[in-house]
């Protein structure tokens, strides 16, 4: 089950890791091991700032609802994903509240909103081409709580093979908008297992 103390030991085992980073791990986490990884992203501020995010960056749970794969031959291209996340305590102690927001959004769907912030969100979380950073969920489908909404994108040499649900994600929102996956080498074996079953 997914729970405070496995994000515990997962920010653990990442921060033990970090003592030694060199190099070629950071262009490993910013996704610039790769010539498409070096052009992904490479015109927009956030590209720059990725080292800054994994030297300050928080682990927090993030709950993924929707991702787009596109048909390639190329195994490792990245993907688009949406992502639900929260600095809040409470989701690190509840990471089911990420549940309660959305079935709070499912009519989104559907319906066509009247009111221009939830017209907003709903094609923030619908449209294939939108990239939400760090949209905030507004009352009340966010039940009182700081919660976010962002498009991330998904390097299958970090996630080979990413689910719709719980996950780690990294953040530093007083460096980058910018969100990206913990990669698996960095997960704990509690959580793979949990992950993958």
């Amino acid at each position: 089950m997914i729970n405070e103390l496995m994000l515990k030991t997962l920010n653990e085992k990442y921060q033990a890791s970090a003592f030694t980073f060199e190099k070629g791990d950071y262009l490993f986490l910013e996704g610039k091991d790769t010539a498409r990884g070096r052009m992904l992203g490479f015109l927009t501020a956030n590209y720059w700032k990725r080292e800054q995010l994994w030297k300050t960056g928080t682990i927090v749970w993030g709950y993924v609802f929707k991702m787009i794969l596109t048909p390639s031959n190329d195994p490792n291209r990245a993907y688009a994903s949406w992502v639900f996340f929260s600095p809040a305590k409470q989701f690190v102690e509840k990471p089911e509240l990420y549940l309660d927001v959305l079935s709070r959004l499912n009519f989104l769907e559907t319906e066509k909103p009247k009111d221009r912030k939830i017209r907003k969100l709903k094609t923030a979380m619908y449209e294939e081409l939108s990239e939400p950073e760090y949209l905030e969920i507004p009352e009340p489908y966010a039940n009182g709580n700081l919660i976010y909404l962002s498009m991330v994108y998904v390097r299958p040499q970090h996630v080979f093979d990413l689910h719709l649900g719980y996950i780690p994600l990294v953040i530093s929102p007083l460096v980058t908008k910018e969100v990206m996956y913990l990669p698996e080498k960095y997960w704990t074996d509690e959580f793979k297992a949990e992950y993958y079953k």
